[in-house]
C-alpha cells in the first residue's frame, strides 16, 4: 500500500512539480518499500551476504532522512534550525553507513565488527527516534492549530483529520523506534527480536492503512467529512 501511495504521490509531483510531494514519495519508497524489507531479508538469509543488509540500511536511512527534510520544508519553511537538524541527521546516517560498509574489510572477526559498529548503531537508532519524535510533534502542533480554525469555519474537517492521522502515524513510528532502541541497549539483535518484529509488523500495517486514509481516502471515508458537495481530491 505504501508503494502505491508513493507512486501516486510521484504522479502528483509530476503534475505540480512541488518539492514536498517528491520528498514524501521518495521517503515512502526508500524506507517502507525498499529499505526495511531488505534489512529483514538479510537477517533471515545471511547466506546472501552483508551487501543486502547494507543496501537495505542505506535505503532506509535515505528514506527517514527525507522525512526530516520534508518536515523542515512543510512545517518549518525558512527556519534555520529545522534545516540544520535535517542536515545533521543526514550526515549522521552517512557516517554510520560508511562505517558499517568499511569495518568488515579491515576487521577479521564478527565479534570485532560488532564491537566497532555497535556505538554508531546506537547513535543511528537515537537519530531515528529524534526524527520520529519531530514528525509526531510537528503533526500534532499543526493539527491543534487546524482544529481551532475549523471551529471558526476556517479549515475543512477532512484536512484537520488528515493531520490527525499523520500525527498518529508519527507516534506509532516513534513507539517502534523507542522499542528498537531499548532492545538494542540490552545487547540483542533488533532485527532478530520477536518483539521488535511483531511491533514493527503491526506498526507497519497500521501505518500503511493510515497512509492510504491520508493520501488515497476511499469514497466512504470522504463522505464522513464532506456529506454535501465535492470533497477535496486525494493524491
Amino acid at each position: 500500500m505504501n508503494t502505491i501511495v508513493a507512486f501516486r504521490l510521484l504522479g502528483h509531483w509530476r503534475r505540480i512539480r512541488q518539492t514536498p510531494e517528491l520528498l514524501l514519495a521518495l521517503a515512502l519508497l526508500c524506507s517502507a518499500s525498499i529499505g526495511y524489507p531488505l534489512i529483514v531479508l538479510a537477517a533471515g538469509a545471511p547466506e546472501l551476504g552483508p551487501w543486502v543488509n547494507q543496501l537495505g540500511l542505506a535505503a532506509f536511512q535515505v528514506g527517514v532522512s527525507l522525512y526530516a527534510h520534508f518536515n523542515a520544508r512543510v512545517f518549518r519553511p525558512g527556519v534555520a534550525w529545522a534545516s540544520a537538524f535535517a542536515s545533521l541527521c543526514t550526515h549522521v546516517f552517512a557516517v554510520v553507513l560508511a562505517v558499517v560498509v568499511y569495518v568488515p574489510f579491515v576487521v577479521d572477526s564478527p565479534e570485532a565488527v560488532e564491537q566497532h559498529v555497535r556505538p554508531l548503531a546506537v547513535l543511528n537508532q537515537c537519530t531515528l527516534v529524534a526524527i520520529s519524535l519531530w514528525v509526531a510533534l510537528e503533526g500534532g502542533l499543526y493539527h491543534s492549530r487546524l482544529r481551532k480554525r475549523s471551529a471558526l469555519g476556517l479549515a475543512e474537517p477532512l484536512i484537520v483529520n488528515r493531520f490527525l492521522l499523520w500525527t498518529i502515524q508519527g507516534v506509532l513510528s516513534l513507539a517502534n523506534m523507542l522499542v528498537a532502541l531499548c532492545i538494542m541497549l540490552t545487547g540483542q539483535n533488533v532485527v532478530a527480536s520477536t518483539l521488535s518484529i511483531a511491533l514493527t509488523s503491526l506498526g507497519g500495517l497500521a501505518g500503511a492503512v493510515l497512509t492510504v486514509l491520508i493520501f488515497m481516502p476511499p469514497a466512504w471515508y470522504l463522505r464522513r467529512f464532506a456529506p454535501a458537495g465535492p470533497a477535496p481530491a486525494s493524491y
